[in-house]
């Protein structure tokens, strides 16, 4: 298949819910952009597709892309399929075009609903971590790594201590960092709360940045992520060559340096 530069539109229609006009049209694969903050794409769902879509030689549903007023597109809905497309070597995709932010921001809400719900996560591990605390305290902390994450322990003691505590913010990069430890169960859970409270010290910082990026009307549902990631030093790193300390430390340095003036976010509605 050829490569066109821009929209080939094959129709423009009317959406029938909102009566909003929509376009839908052919996108070269390359000229779509996955945000930092999207969920996590699962590898197994991906093969799943990948293997669909070369078994029935047929890719049928059209994936959902928001395009900005700079004219730069952004998957919203179907990122799974666009990374199956460009795997299998494929250069364009169908696409339905949104341009209107309340649509693209109500999406974007929708699509999150859908994402696992990581304080039911945190909490379930944590309760597991502590019937292993209960049971084998002088075992060291990695026995429960076989059933658990360390971050997501950690997560467990952090939204007992605050609610409202957004792990999945932090997930891409702490996962990395915060693992078990080889202290013993009974010294290690005071390590794990600690962690916790530093956690929620990132948290906060985060929000206090949102607060002053709101106050220049610069706002979207993703934007914590976003902030995260603009601070994560680590984010084209596989390997992580510092301790979840050290990690600390720089995301503290960089949240308390945050340039407010020189930010400019990824996603523009």
């Amino acid at each position: 298949m050829s490569r066109k530069k821009g929209e080939q539109i094959i129709t423009r229609y009317e959406e029938p819910i909102s009566s909003k006009k929509l376009v839908f049209t052919i996108l070269n694969i390359d000229d779509i952009q996955i945000h930092d903050y999207e969920r996590t794409i699962s590898e197994e769902h991906l093969k799943k597709l990948m293997a669909a879509i070369s078994k029935t030689g047929v890719y049928i549903d059209p994936i959902t892309v928001f395009k900005d007023n700079r004219g730069k597109y952004f998957v919203l809905n179907g990122q799974h399929r666009l990374l199956a497309m460009k795997r299998l070597g494929y250069e364009q995709i169908p696409c339905i075009i949104f341009d209107d932010p309340e649509i693209a921001k109500n999406i974007i809400a929708l699509n999150t609903e859908k994402a696992p719900d990581i304080r039911d996560m945190a909490k379930e591990s944590k309760s597991i971590y502590m019937e292993y605390l209960e049971n084998y305290p002088q075992e060291p902390e990695t026995i429960a790594g076989k059933y658990i994450e360390a971050y997501y322990v950690t997560c467990g003691f952090a939204y007992e201590k605050m609610e409202k505590f957004g792990g999945s913010v932090l997930e891409t990069l702490m996962r990395k960092v915060d693992l078990f430890t080889e202290h013993p169960l009974k010294q290690a859970v005071k390590i794990r709360q600690k962690r916790a409270d530093k956690l929620i010290q990132i948290y906060n910082k985060i929000i206090e940045v949102e607060q002053e990026l709101k106050e220049k009307d610069i706002w979207h549902p993703f934007i914590r992520k976003e902030i995260f990631s603009h601070i994560n030093p680590y984010k084209r790193l596989r390997v992580i060559p510092d301790d979840f300390d050290q990690v600390i430390e720089k995301l503290v340095y960089n949240l308390e340096n945050f340039d407010i003036e020189s930010f400019k976010p990824q996603l523009n509605i």
